[in-house]
């Protein structure tokens, strides 16, 4: 109920009182019903007024007891919502973390790393396994091997893991977040095939399609649901999907030692601005859409700026149809 409802209702009892009290015939009627001497003198109409008042007061204090309440049941159902969102995104993140350690207790042959299989329709490029591989499709569409293991190496092959990169090119194994269902099928293929390709610019729209060019401008104000949808439908012959996780932390892993921390560039909206390893604008403060989920909300991965300071590849999230003028997607490819 408003508060001009509630000052409305006031004035009508108000002016009822009023009539009551200031009618001797109405006073006889009350009192022979009731047998009480309600009123004993005519009462003044300041009186009249100040019960207006107090009526008034109470009828708006009634009203705000019970907002407060209906406020304190929808943070008390807000908090279970979320208390129930966070076990049960725990859950998942237990479970996928144990699917993990089995998965890396599998065989592997390093020298897979240094032999990039070369998918149907694709051709080579340019560049060598550890320098940027760089193969391409009919459609002119560029994508780059990035080799990962689960074994030690001395030939700085990343192994594959979730990490959190920060500004002093230190990082440390994160598991806070959780995948899209089915990311096992892709460590799968990690562990048996050495490596993955992923987009070497950053998606942009040709004719409604997303395609990996240079000089392209960068498709952004796309929601997570439509940037899945695009990046899943790329490929028919081969997995297509959105960055995840892993696949976001092995790539920078892979170029870290030709990133020169105190030189990062900020990204201009067109493809092809900072390069390494042959992967184009994954290190700039354009943001890109992954398949990574916290507590029910989506992904998405960039490099923060702080005056002259950085804090690397930071994780944000934000719901599945959020947009920004600053956040694109990129599509990864994998047997």
């Amino acid at each position: 109920m408003g508060d001009l409802s509630l000052i409305a209702i006031s004035a009508i009892i108000t002016f009822i009182i009023m009539i009551v009290i200031t009618s001797k015939r109405l006073r006889k009627i009350i009192k022979k019903i009731l047998n009480v001497r309600i009123f004993k003198t005519k009462i003044l109409v300041k009186n009249v007024l100040a019960i207006g008042l107090i009526l008034i007061i109470e009828i708006y204090s009634v009203n705000l007891l019970m907002r407060t309440g209906t406020t304190m049941e929808f943070a008390t159902s807000k908090d279970e919502y979320h208390e129930k969102i966070n076990k049960e995104s725990k859950q998942v993140i237990n479970s996928q973390n144990k699917k993990l350690k089995e998965l890396m207790k599998t065989e592997t042959n390093i020298e897979n790393c240094k032999n990039p299989y070369i998918p149907e329709g694709f051709k080579y490029v340019e560049g060598e396994w550890n320098s940027g591989f760089v193969i391409e499709d009919e459609n002119q569409n560029q994508f780059v091997w990035v080799p990962c293991t689960n074994l030690e190496n001395d030939e700085n092959i990343p192994i594959i893991r979730k990490e959190n990169f920060m500004k002093d090119n230190t990082s440390q194994s994160y598991f806070e977040c959780y995948e899209e269902t089915g990311f096992e099928n892709f460590i799968e293929s990690l562990l048996e095939n050495g490596g993955f390709y992923i987009a070497r610019f950053e998606m942009s729209n040709e004719n409604g399609n997303p395609v990996s060019k240079a000089g392209k401008e960068v498709w952004v104000d796309i929601n997570y649901t439509d940037a899945n949808k695009l990046a899943r439908n790329m490929y028919d012959n081969i997995n297509s999907r959105l960055l995840n996780g892993f696949a976001y932390d092995i790539a920078i892993r892979f170029m870290l030692d030709e990133i020169d921390m105190g030189n990062i560039p900020r990204g201009t909206g067109i493809t092809g601005n900072s390069v390494y390893k042959n992967i184009y604008d994954l290190i700039d403060d354009y943001g890109e859409w992954t398949e990574e989920q916290k507590y029910g909300s989506r992904i998405f991965r960039r490099t923060v700026f702080y005056e002259d300071e950085m804090l690397f590849c930071d994780r944000f999230t934000d719901d599945e149809d959020a947009t920004h003028s600053i956040l694109g997607f990129r599509t990864i490819i994998y047997k």
